[in-house]
């Protein structure tokens, strides 16, 4: 149970990123419509669900008998969370010293076509903090070594829960009636404002968590589940 858990507050981590809140956001209201948002969660859904595989299916591959499988995730995770923590520092020290700014990508998204607009859901999983989620997730799942049907299902929950906003969003635009531009607008600037400052320190943290679970699977002071 308590993998099932880390594999959702992980994919919930992937979830809050700003950029592709913010790009859906723009999308659908530039649009005036739901589609372009169901285009961007299957592209994103897609793209995170073949990385989260390939990732899950080269760690089940890898077998170091000589290490085992406990030192080797151990490592893997080790490393993730480092990165994790340095990304998250590296993000609240250039917004302590620049004002934030909207990405390029986000301010050139209006009135794109179909396949273009799958194609940007598909790149907010290659965003530096979506893929070194995605290599926790899956190091996660290798550390559980599911049987095949379990393992789908698990990646499956990671990706539900990855794409939840952008899904969500898209969700709330269609069902929503009268001012539901103004507050998603009011949303957008808060996300743009104040949402990195938060997501970098959940990065930080989920990062040291991550740390402590490879330290934990090492034999040393750390998380063991």
């Amino acid at each position: 149970m308590a993998e099932w858990l880390v594999l959702i507050a992980l994919g919930l981590t992937v979830a809050f990123t700003t950029i592709p809140i913010v790009t859906t956001i723009i999308v659908v209201l530039s649009a005036g419509a739901s589609r372009p948002g169901w285009l961007i969660t299957i592209g994103y859904a897609a793209a995170l669900l073949v990385i989260v595989g390939l990732f899950a299916g080269v760690l089940h591959a890898v077998r170091l008998p000589k290490f085992g499988d406990e030192t080797l995730i151990g490592w893997l995770e080790i490393v993730a969370g480092v990165l994790m923590v340095v990304l998250g520092i590296i993000q609240i020290v250039r917004r302590r010293t620049s004002p934030p700014r909207s990405s390029p990508l986000v301010r050139g998204v209006r009135n794109l076509t179909p396949t273009l607009t799958v194609a940007l859901g598909a790149s907010f999983a290659i965003h530096p903090e979506a893929l070194l989620l995605t290599a926790a997730a899956a190091t996660r799942v290798r550390h559980e070594d599911p049987p095949l049907w379990v393992l789908v299902i698990m990646l499956a929950v990671f990706v539900a829960a990855s794409v939840s906003t952008v899904a969500g969003i898209t969700v709330l635009f269609s069902v929503a009636r009268g001012g539901v531009r103004a507050r998603m607008e009011r949303f957008q600037d808060w996300i743009e404002r104040d949402s990195g400052a938060v997501m970098s320190v959940v990065l930080l943290l989920v990062g040291v968590f991550v740390l402590l679970l490879g330290t934990g699977n090492l034999g040393w002071p750390g998380i063991r589940l």
